[in-house]
This record gives C-alpha cells, structure tokens and sequence, in this order.
C-alpha cells in the first residue's frame, strides 16, 4: 500500500491512513484478548460453581461437626 505524503519536509508525518490503520489494528488486538478472556471465563464457570458448592458443602459439615463436640462436652 502506497503511503500517501506530502512531499514537504513537515507534512512527511503519519498519515490518517496510518494513524486510523495502527488504531484499528490495536482494537482488533483488545478484541481478540477480550474475546479469548471471554471463552476462558465461560470454560472454567461450571467447574468454579461445582467448587464452590462443594467448599459449601465443607463448611455446613464442619459447623455441624462442631455442633456435635459442643453437644457432646456440655453433657
């Protein structure tokens, strides 16, 4: 792709073309990122629910355990 310039010595800048070009490309890079963050989210949702319900779970048996032992040294 041709750049198109000015052949002046201070118009030899970036053109919008460039700029807009580098703009887009960096967004299209975020997208990508966000897209694949996105897919990891949705991969790793089920298993992180099912830990969580079973870290529940741990802590409802443990309160209950203690429960017991109380019980148990009060009587």
């Amino acid at each position: 792709m041709k750049a198109y310039v000015s052949s002046d010595a201070q118009e030899k800048k970036k053109t919008f073309r460039e700029i807009y070009s580098k703009k887009i490309q960096e967004q299209e890079n975020l997208s990508r990122g966000l897209r694949e963050k996105q897919k990891m989210v949705k991969d790793n949702h089920e298993p992180n629910m099912k830990q969580m319900k079973l870290w529940k779970d741990l802590e409802r048996l443990l309160i209950c355990k203690k429960q017991c032992l109380e019980q148990v040294g009060t009587a």
